[in-house]
């Protein structure tokens, strides 16, 4: 929307699939991670798209990373606090009651998030806040 293109995108594929196959192929690396909500639409999608990378929240592998984090946001953060940058840009990241239009396949509306939604989300906004806490980088919210 703003000119701007992503290096790398974390998610769990529940956002909108065909601007992330074109954000791949336009060079993005793409790291998917699966949970047990997700299963279905990882192993009907991930071979559709070129090359991704996988992330775990168990026993990593040799084609599956654990980085850390639980959520796309804060494993995104954890994935890049690996390679000790400067400063992280928090841009859009919400912990809160709510799930975005960015979230959702249609790309419409606001939802109230559901309670396991919330526990995922109070979940990852922990984790995040454990790694602004042991870390050195710089974290900055818009």
């Amino acid at each position: 929307h703003f000119g701007l293109k992503p290096d790398v995108i974390v998610t769990d594929l529940d956002g909108n699939r065909g601007a992330l196959q074109r954000l791949i192929e336009d060079g993005a690396i793409a790291i998917v991670h699966a949970h047990g909500d997700n299963m279905d639409l990882v192993r009907q999608t991930v071979p559709t798209l070129p090359p991704v990378l996988g992330s775990t929240q168990v026993e990593p592998t040799d084609r599956v990373f654990l980085w850390g984090g639980f959520t796309d946001g804060d494993r995104a953060c954890y994935v890049t606090a690996e390679y000790e940058p400067s400063m992280i840009l928090l841009a859009g990241m919400d912990f809160g009651n709510y799930v975005g239009r960015w979230s959702k396949p249609d790309g419409r509306g606001v939802h109230p998030a559901v309670e396991t939604k919330r526990e995922k989300l109070r979940i990852g906004e922990g984790l995040l806040r454990g790694l602004i806490a042991s870390s050195d980088i710089k974290f900055t919210r818009l």
